[in-house]
């Protein structure tokens, strides 16, 4: 009986550990994708900021062209 019961201690121990290992790198990798979320945000900021740049650069030329592209289809 008591050989039955340490096993069984032992047996929820180890399951225990393994739950914990699971939550932890559940953790781990819900961190991972929040970190490319914020990689890619930045990113697009980035690209969001380069298109300004060159529009105040050439002002005509990229706002003229899609006025052109919805006065067309009427």
């Amino acid at each position: 009986m008591e050989t039955s019961n340490n096993d069984q201690l032992f047996s929820d121990r180890l399951q225990m550990n393994d739950l914990r290992q699971q939550q932890q790198q559940q953790q781990q990798q819900q961190q991972q994708q929040q970190q490319q979320q914020q990689q890619q945000q930045q990113h697009q900021q980035q690209q969001q900021q380069q298109q300004i740049s060159q529009g105040r650069s050439q002002p005509h030329s990229q706002l003229q062209s899609p006025l052109q592209l919805n006065v067309n289809p009427i």
